[in-house]
């Protein structure tokens, strides 16, 4: 259902224009629920939570309020190993659904998120300064297989999609409804 959700909003254009709202260096850069003046765009309805995979850097992961079933369109990229939002006894965790595909070069464009200036914002923690725009997100072409794939000892949970990002200078935000703002929940 998680990975379902993201790539419905993927088809329908939902992220293109939005912006990575909160980003904390060395935590984890969280988007797709504002504009650059900080107009929540609404979604649809509250998905199930579904977290089984760990949050390691590089991984997505759907956001979400204290209530563990609240995630609409909200994700957050982990910039490190986060496992303190892995789920356990007695925590619900977060629903990992993606990743970074490949590493090294691959995580440019995040460590350069990560490390943009911020501010708090009309009560509202680490905004960016200059707005870090998703200009779209689509599904990546993938060519068709020209044999049976073999048997993987893991199955692969990273949906097709290349985010397209750049840091722009739009005008100062404006306050609307909070975004998560407490490290331990995104």
């Amino acid at each position: 259902e998680t990975v379902a959700n993201f790539l419905r909003y993927v088809d329908e254009g939902f992220y293109d224009g939005l912006i990575f709202h909160r980003v904390i260096k060395n935590f984890m850069v969280q988007g797709g629920g504002f504009d650059a003046q900080l107009h929540e765009k609404k979604g649809r309805g509250p998905i199930k939570l579904e977290a089984k995979r760990k949050n390691k850097r590089g991984t997505i992961a759907m956001a979400r309020t204290n209530n563990p079933n609240s995630a609409t369109s909200e994700f957050f990229i982990n910039h490190i190993d986060n496992d303190f939002l892995n789920p356990k006894s007695g925590r619900d965790g977060y629903a990992v659904f993606g990743g970074i595909v490949g590493g090294g070069p691959d995580y440019a464009v995040l460590n350069a998120i990560a490390k943009v200036p911020t501010h708090t914002y009309k009560g509202y923690g680490d905004v960016p300064v200059k707005a870090v725009v998703i200009e779209s997100i689509r599904r990546a072409a993938t060519a068709a297989p020209t044999a049976a794939p073999a048997p993987s000892a893991a199955p692969s949970y990273r949906p097709s999609y290349e985010p397209s990002l750049r840091p722009t200078s739009n005008p100062t935000p404006r306050p609307s409804p909070a975004p998560t703002t407490t490290p331990g929940n995104p």
